[in-house]
């Protein structure tokens, strides 16, 4: 596209200029106002409680892991915020996922002496230790 600022996406497969980044951004809400109300609802609560969870920067990073494929972006994105509510409830779903957030709660539980912690065995495949 001549004249659009050229930006880069996280894996190189989805738009890679200004116009295709905002029209996959375009489509992408298009289809999320598309799903039934119950599968959109907590997306659409996201947005109202805290809009900075649901940014371009993030809507991206949906588009970004489903290789540009809208409806699959906009599926996980519903889902993505249907699992918060359904794990933290919806008075903590919309907090900032910190420990002083929406995992306030859940501080004491990792630090009781009931909580076992094991280190796996394997490092992924980026050198990252794993936790069980």
């Amino acid at each position: 596209v001549a004249g659009a600022a050229a930006t880069t996406n996280i894996d190189g497969n989805g738009p890679t200029h200004g116009s295709d980044i905002n029209s996959s951004i375009t489509s992408l809400e298009a289809e999320l106002h598309r799903l039934p109300q119950a599968d959109s609802e907590a997306y659409y609560q996201a947005v109202e409680k805290c809009p900075d969870q649901v940014d371009y920067k993030r809507k991206l990073v949906f588009l970004d892991a489903n290789r540009n494929d809208v409806q699959a972006a906009a599926m996980k994105l519903a889902e993505y915020w249907k699992t918060r509510v359904e794990v933290f409830g919806a008075e903590r779903a919309y907090l900032p996922m910190t420990l002083t957030g929406a995992m306030k709660d859940e501080v004491m539980h990792l630090a009781s002496p009931q909580c076992v912690w094991r280190l796996l065995p394997q490092a992924d495949t980026a050198g990252r230790a794993g936790v069980f």
